[in-house]
């Protein structure tokens, strides 16, 4: 009987494993990479070269201290949440003390989009789906 209940452990273990690392692949594949973003950032804000070079040390760190933020808190969903929502928000400060005022304003905007970027655009058709609705 032990046999079997050792050989469920196995099984279930290796499952679980395989759960974890096609959940984690899945997360990385669907991340923008740090050269999609700095050139992003590049085309619409005209970032000189060394603006670049900084935005891309700065989302370095950030991506470093986001993974830390999940390491230790990966029990607490609300933690994690939390610091990585500090995290951006330094981050967000970092790069917008490197910026001309021209360029700040383009940035806020971005910022502001950031959401319905991330989530594939479901504010804009919930937004379409309400005005669906008043009609």
């Amino acid at each position: 009987m032990k046999l079997i209940s050792s050989w469920k452990s196995v099984f279930l273990s290796l499952g679980l494993c395989a759960l974890i690392f096609s959940t984690a692949s899945y997360a990385q594949r669907s991340r923008i990479s740090l050269d999609e973003r700095v050139k992003f950032l590049t085309d619409q804000l005209s970032l000189t070269t060394a603006q670049a070079d900084s935005v891309r040390k700065i989302f370095e760190t950030a991506e470093k201290d986001r993974m830390a933020a999940f390491q230790a808190h990966r029990d607490d969903r609300a933690s994690v949440r939390g610091a990585v929502g500090n995290i951006m928000k330094e981050a967000d400060d970092k790069v917008g003390a490197l910026l001309t005022p021209d360029q700040k304003v383009k940035y806020d905007k971005i910022k502001k989009e950031r959401p319905r970027m991330m989530m594939g655009g479901p504010q804009s058709k919930q937004k379409k789906t309400e005005g669906d609705k008043s009609q």
